[in-house]
């Protein structure tokens, strides 16, 4: 299946499963527990860090989300889900520039992506 992946990338990818099956049972602590792991593990890997943000934001912590879309996107700029993330966090905390400017990243990256086209909306909008 990740057949890609590096052997460190792979064993990351499993801690990012197993938190996604957590995190759709509700339990956000112990998925953001081994989003952390897989992040440590694997610190290059761009999507540990974006799924690291994801569960720390639904937990409610957007300072250490902002930190995790961060580091995700200084792996990757041009990754479409940490650059639509970090906009839609961005424009929650009231930063519209900054939210405008990685909802059009997103959607430069993935033109066919309706959720960022719909809060770059909502920027504009405000």
């Amino acid at each position: 299946m990740f057949g890609w992946l590096s052997k460190t990338d792979k064993n990351a990818e499993q801690l990012i499963a197993q938190g996604n099956r957590l995190e759709d049972g509700g339990d956000l602590a112990r998925a953001c527990e081994l989003y952390r792991q897989a992040a440590a593990l694997a610190p290059d890997y761009a999507r540990a860090h974006l799924n690291l943000g994801i569960g720390l934001e639904a937990s409610g912590d957007a300072q250490g989300a902002r930190a995790s879309y961060e580091k995700a996107l200084a792996l990757e700029p041009q990754n479409a889900a940490a650059n639509y993330n970090l906009g839609k966090l961005l424009y929650t905390q009231g930063a519209l520039e900054e939210a405008d400017g990685r909802l059009k990243r997103a959607l430069a990256a993935k033109a066919d992506f309706p959720e960022a086209r719909i809060v770059r909306g909502y920027v504009l909008q405000r």
